[in-house]
């Protein structure tokens, strides 16, 4: 079953939400939103509390939960389990790029993965995303960005929360966040290897906290899906954009990014917000020394994490400073090399050559602002 027949058991409820929405638009937010589901949210709970040996807050393969629905739980053998794969062709109307969906409190939580991205947002309360390598806790505020092809399951299961399922394509991905967070080095690889790469289990997850402007956008673009007016795919498309610079102007420095989102990489936050802080003067020893770790086991941590080495990472950020010093401050040569960290002026020009391929003086003269 495929993400527009999953939803569409909800067709009642998701076609008052809309005419609600058109008689007053602007004025849907993600309450109202989230309670198109509350009838059969309501089944659901009673089902989960009438069977708990059947943990359905835990995931389950598909085919093996649908079987024991179906012998054990008559009061909602009706309700249709998500496809174990959701493919792009399938679920994305032709006029859009993006979808928004409420995830259903109490909901089966089941196995599966999609052609496509998929960022879950936690509007309030939390939630848990099951990968094959472990389980992250998500809360509010969190975006948690999830690659095509990554097998999870997510499981909401209380009263209160409100999980957003935002679906993008993967093209429209990469012209979003992929151009908004390429320049970093510590994002380039990962959203390379999230695109482009084999399966596996990489997340990138923002935790953005109580930022009013991100749950303002998403309640925009909620409203805009649903109202299906005109240029949907054009507002939409812009909508996106903007919360993908405001996620990477404001919150670059609170991202998790790996395998799973346990201590190791709540560590790794720490140590990349260390680097972006000291990299004019940082070196591997003092950034060992400030984590208490050795120098080959933080080596390995940021290599295992970013793609990078640490020279290759603090170099990269030395130069992306500098181009902006040109660029955005418009400093001479001298003063943007040294303000970016660059001790010795001849080493920052073949860097620099080596990266842009240009000398410093024609980039700056290319692209400096007016």
């Amino acid at each position: 079953m495929n993400l527009a027949e999953y939803y569409s058991q909800y067709s009642t409820a998701e076609e008052r939400i809309r005419n609600a929405h058109l008689v007053t638009p602007q004025k849907l937010n993600l309450e109202e939103f989230c309670s198109m589901y509350s009838v059969a949210e309501e089944r659901l709970k009673n089902a989960h509390m009438a069977h708990p040996q059947l943990k359905l807050n835990r995931p389950h393969q598909r085919d093996i939960l649908t079987e024991k629905i179906k012998q054990q739980m008559g009061e909602i053998g009706d309700i249709r389990l998500i496809a174990t794969t959701l493919t792009e062709d399938k679920n994305f109307s032709t006029p859009t790029d993006i979808g928004l969906y409420a995830s259903p409190r109490y909901y089966p939580c089941v196995w599966h993965s999609h052609t496509y991205l998929e960022i879950i947002y936690v509007a309030s309360g939390s939630c848990i995303n099951y990968l094959r390598s472990g389980e992250t806790t998500l809360v509010k505020g969190d975006f948690f960005i999830i690659p095509p092809e990554t097998s999870h399951a997510v499981s909401v299961f209380d009263d209160e929360s409100m999980v957003i399922n935002i679906t993008v394509r993967s093209s429209t991905f990469a012209d979003t966040f992929f151009s908004a967070l390429s320049e970093d080095e510590v994002f380039l690889d990962f959203f390379k290897q999230a695109l482009y790469g084999p399966p596996g289990d990489l997340f990138l997850l923002f935790r953005t906290g109580e930022d009013e402007f991100l749950r303002n956008k998403v309640e925009e673009m909620v409203a805009e899906f649903v109202g299906k007016n005109a240029f949907l795919r054009q507002m939409l498309n812009s909508q996106f954009l903007q919360l993908a610079i405001h996620i990477a102007r404001h919150h670059r420095d609170s991202v998790l990014l790996g395998n799973s989102a346990d201590s190791s990489n709540e560590a790794f936050g720490l140590i990349l917000r260390y680097i972006r802080i000291h990299y004019r003067d940082a070196t591997i020893q003092k950034l060992a020394d400030a984590f208490g770790y050795s120098e080959r086991h933080i080596s390995r941590l940021i290599k295992e994490n970013t793609g990078s080495t640490f020279t290759a990472l603090v170099s990269a950020m030395k130069l992306q400073e500098a181009t902006r010093l040109l660029t955005d401050e418009k400093l001479t040569i001298q003063r943007a090399a040294t303000q970016a960290g660059y001790a010795n002026i001849n080493v920052f020009y073949r860097m620099f050559h080596k990266k842009y391929g240009m000398t410093p003086m024609n980039y700056q003269k290319k692209y400096m602002t007016t």
